[in-house]
């Protein structure tokens, strides 16, 4: 048999807040809580969509359970097996609680701790609010602002296998002094989220009403050939209940077993994967219907593609002086999966499934365009990344007293060096030249030649990302002003030439992989006073890596410049590195360096074209 454990007036109404029995006379607003004897989640709470049964609000009758030791007697068709209870209550003038008796049907009891914070301060740990902050409280004459609020504690079930059959509340509130605390519901949560909401006031007005409401759901929408819903569709669902039966009360549904939520009117479907949508009602009595379920896959949103590139650090400039390798990454999240991804280099270029890293080259600045498509058709929007590669050497050209070089000057010349490096590149940094074979030096500005010699001046330059010139070199005598005088007869010099060896620019015809694999790779050589030394083809280690090769050095020949001061060398590699060459369409920076006895090392790098 039910019975009634409220005592206390506690939510009134302005024509009825003279009973407001909270202590000192005060009482919640209750024309601004949800409705009187209603099932409804909390209106604020934002932990979770437990229901629970309010009380009659309007005043005239007991709403609120002090804690004075009644028991609750659950009616028949609610003692049941319950994994957790929910208790809805504040309290006043402190915060405070006490001890519930859970009484099982074997008679076996177990006590489980609830309490509440004060009704006008924040929750306490383990509850939240549920109803509140009300704006302002009544009184027994008026009201005052002081914003109170309903709090949810819930509470596991000690023993869950155990049939709950009665609930006996606290013999009194802890904390002591005046701090009262009050229940204002109760709920009981079966295994499954099922919920049941006794009637604290013992009155059941549909004592015969033990039927569930049916539910019924359909979706809106069309989904694509796929079976993938690329728009959310809207869900409609419509219950009743049986006949003579108290009449539906709330609809709820949960997707992929989540928090129940309440149906109000048709919905849309934002969540997106393979989801199991699950509907049930419950009736005025508190009856809940079984879940039914309706499946949709929803994938509303393209794939995300992001891009990584390597070398992942630049100089400044943010140029690479080779290839650049390119990475894209693709997530779906909980969509249908992603479909193809394809780039393409350039915005005339065609565009490319996407199979692996790609190496982007050339010379200058290249756009990177790249995208997804996931399987229920939704297309990622094109990104792009600049790639920017510098692989050619700068430009310089020399003046000689301001003008193009001749070969003949009075006196004196002086040497003056411009050098560019093109519109889109990483831009030259620096200079150097020699004098006759002398020490390499930096150029900072013009300087004159003064002695009578035949001079010799090479030159070259550099951009920001190493890229090293072939050097260049222009021939010139100073001589002194033509005086006319008697012949006279002077002894031959017997100084030694300045020794120094040099290598020619490579013919451009030459400057292929082929050429070098075919040992068609010719060199020209200068020399003066030295006559042998070696010449070695090498390329760095990150590319030998690439190529599979064991070491950098490609191919090595010696050489003779005899009496003449010139020499030719064709170099050719061995036959594993011809073949190591052969796989490669790439072109390939070789490194020329020519060692001669007695003189100064000399270098050249040249570029050589892989397969068309």
């Amino acid at each position: 048999m039910a019975t009634n454990v409220f005592d206390t007036i506690g939510i009134t109404r302005p024509d009825t807040r003279a009973g407001s029995d909270i202590n000192g006379g005060y009482s919640f607003k209750g024309d601004l809580m949800p409705a009187s004897k209603s099932v409804t989640e909390g209106p604020n709470d934002t932990v979770d969509d437990v229901p629970l049964r309010m009380p009659d609000t309007t005043g005239a009758v007991d709403n609120f359970a002090g804690f004075n030791g009644q028991t609750l007697e659950l009616a028949s068709g609610m003692q049941r097996r319950y994994t957790k209870l929910h208790f809805f209550g504040t309290t006043a003038d402190g915060a405070g609680g006490g001890d519930f008796t859970l009484i099982y049907a074997d008679d076996s009891t177990e006590t489980v701790n609830v309490s509440f914070a004060d009704w006008c301060q924040g929750p306490s740990a383990g509850s939240h609010i549920a109803i509140g902050p009300i704006p302002g409280r009544y009184t027994r004459t008026g009201d005052d602002g002081a914003p109170c609020s309903i709090f949810h504690r819930p509470v596991d079930n000690p023993h869950p296998d155990r049939v709950l059959k009665a609930v006996k509340l606290p013999t009194g509130t802890t904390g002591g002094g005046v701090i009262r605390a009050y229940l204002m519901a109760l709920t009981l949560e079966e295994e499954g989220s099922t919920f049941r909401m006794p009637y604290l006031d013992g009155v059941d007005p549909y004592p015969t009403d033990t039927g569930a409401p049916t539910a019924s759901a359909t979706l809106e929408g069309v989904p694509t050939a796929s079976g993938w819903f690329v728009d959310p569709p809207r869900i409609t669902i419509t219950a009743e209940d049986e006949a003579g039966g108290s009449g539906v009360e709330r609809i709820q549904y949960r997707i992929n077993g989540g928090a129940a939520r309440t149906y109000t009117d048709t919905v849309a479907i934002t969540d997106e994967g393979d989801l199991n949508i699950e509907y049930r009602a419950y009736d005025r009595a508190g009856n809940p219907g079984a879940f039914k379920s309706i499946k949709a896959k929803i994938d509303a949103t393209a794939p995300a593609t992001t891009v990584a590139t390597y070398p992942a650090e630049l100089p400044a400039s943010g140029f690479s002086d080779s290839e650049v390798a390119v990475t894209l990454r693709v997530q779906d999240g909980s969509g249908s999966g992603v479909a193809s991804t394809e780039y393409r280099v350039g915005a005339a270029g065609a565009w490319t499934p996407y199979t692996g890293t790609f190496d982007v080259g050339g010379s200058g600045t290249q756009s990177v365009q790249y995208r997804s498509t996931d399987n229920a058709g939704n297309a990622e929007a094109p990104k792009s990344v600049d790639v920017r590669v510098d692989v050619t050497a700068p430009t310089t050209t020399v003046r000689l007293n301001g003008a193009a070089p001749v070969a003949d000057y009075v006196n004196a010349v002086r040497v003056a060096f411009d050098r560019t490096d093109g519109e889109d590149s990483s831009g030259a940094v620096a200079t150097e030249y020699r004098v006759n074979g002398g020490e390499w030096t930096d150029y900072e500005g013009a300087f004159d030649l003064t002695d009578r010699l035949i001079y010799r001046v090479d030159y070259r330059s550099v951009d920001q990302v190493g890229n090293v010139e072939n050097y260049k070199t222009a021939r010139f005598s100073v001589r002194g002003p033509t005086v006319l005088q008697a012949p006279q007869t002077q002894a031959p010099s017997t100084a030694a030439p300045q020794p120094f060896a040099a290598l020619e620019d490579v013919a451009t015809r030459l400057r292929t992989l082929s050429a070098l694999r075919g040992g068609r790779l010719k060199v020209n050589v200068s020399c003066q006073g030295v006559t042998r030394g070696t010449l070695t083809a090498t390329v760095t280690r990150s590319v030998a890596r690439k190529l599979k090769l064991k070491s950098g050095t490609l191919a090595k020949r010696s050489l003779d410049c005899g009496e003449e001061g010139r020499a030719t060398v064709s170099l050719r590699p061995s036959a594993a590195i011809r073949r190591a060459l052969s796989r490669t369409k790439s072109s390939v920076r070789v490194k020329l360096t020519l060692r001669m006895t007695g003189a100064r090392v000399d270098t050249q790098t040249v570029t050589l074209k892989g397969k068309s």
